[in-house]
């Protein structure tokens, strides 16, 4: 069945793969006048906003606190650095990353389909990868970002501590909170599933791991700058990340898509802004009234929730992605259900992946 899981995984990620390159050549040639060759387009379309963040990381091997005021702190260390080390494969920074980003891809879609395995039948994990892997913001899967390492720790990290191998658990959830802020929510799942096994003390401590990922991340903004919590004030003060109530955002952007004169900015980038804003309430309370295992509801909680605080709410559709019990929930559905939420959900990541490509803002 591993052997099963582990081709399905390649043969999604291949598939998509291969329309996604072929989408950025054509973008790249057609919208963006690009004229030189067909890896120049890949490069041109894959490299943009928070990527250049990565890339100056993981080429300095460090942080350099003296650029836009220490911006870059506000980029969790683990993905720029261990790109940092592939790239002594001679292949730069870029093709590094893509190909680290396949790896995680293939790696994420094959441990999602062990831990659905663990309570459903297997039929049910081969509808739950489709879901994955064709889920709107899937395609950040395929380009410089972290999705897919993430996605690769959430779920190695909660696949071994359902087997009881505590020590892997703790290692990837440690990596996950190094990669970035909401993978300190295993550390309360890791310990209910401790709980759960009755494993005692061992696998609490193994546990504790996972909050010294966010530690570790705090002392580098602190040996860069003096102040472990520097991040929070570049994300207000250079990113524009400011706290509000949680009805404020929605309804700012639903006034500015119905409201304001026609523009098609507003629906490009407000839309899904307010559809990412309302699901990132509307999925754990789905959840809830499911009775998704305890612990998964307990990550997502603490994934989704903090993100809807900000006045600014970039990317609330990408950070769905990891909410994995969605595509659970999807395969356990009817066909009459299954089958148009997949067709939609395609049609959606098409969609946002060129929007992605062509250059509007990250979803």
């Amino acid at each position: 069945m591993s052997w099963t899981f582990l081709k399905r995984a390649v043969i999604y990620t291949l598939v998509l793969r291969l329309f996604f390159v072929l989408s950025a050549g054509v973008v790249a040639r057609v919208a963006l006048k690009e004229t030189g060759t067909f890896l120049d387009a890949l490069t041109l379309t894959g490299d943009r906003w928070d990527v250049q963040n990565y890339e100056r990381i993981a080429t300095l091997g460090a942080y350099d606190a003296s650029h836009n005021q220490g911006g870059d702190l506000v980029f969790f260390p683990l993905y720029p650095l261990l790109v940092n080390r592939l790239m002594g494969l001679g292949l730069g920074f870029y093709w590094t990353a893509v190909l680290l980003s396949i790896v995680t891809q293939v790696t994420a879609g094959y441990l999602l389909q062990r831990l659905v395995a663990l309570d459903y039948p297997e039929p049910l994990s081969r509808r739950a990868v489709a879901a994955f892997y064709l889920f709107p913001t899937a395609y950040f899967l395929m380009v410089p970002y972290t999705e897919g390492l993430f996605m690769t720790l959430v779920l190695g990290s909660l696949l071994a501590a359902r087997e009881h191998e505590w020590a892997w658990a703790g290692a990837a959830a440690f990596g996950a909170s190094l990669c970035r802020l909401v993978g300190v929510g295993l550390f309360p799942a890791l310990l209910w599933e401790a709980w759960q096994a009755r494993a005692g003390r061992r696998a609490v401590a193994w546990s504790l791991l996972c909050p010294l990922g966010l530690a570790g991340y705090l002392a580098v903004n602190w040996v860069c700058t003096g102040h472990p919590f520097y991040f929070m004030w570049a994300q207000e003060n250079l990113f524009h990340y400011q706290s509000e109530w949680p009805w404020v955002t929605p309804w700012q952007q639903l006034r500015k898509i119905v409201l304001s004169p026609p523009n098609p900015d507003a629906w490009a980038i407000g839309m899904p802004h307010l559809i990412g804003h309302l699901a990132s309430y509307a999925v754990p309370m789905w959840l809830w009234v499911r009775k998704i295992r305890p612990s998964y509801q307990v990550f997502c909680w603490i994934a989704l929730i903090p993100a809807t605080l900000s006045l600014f709410s970039p990317s609330l559709l990408r950070y769905l992605l990891p909410a994995f019990p969605i595509y659970m929930l999807a395969a356990a559905a009817s066909d009459e259900i299954y089958l148009p939420w997949l067709g939609l959900s395609t049609l959606l990541m098409g969609a946002m992946s060129v929007e992605y490509l062509v250059g509007y803002w990250a979803n």
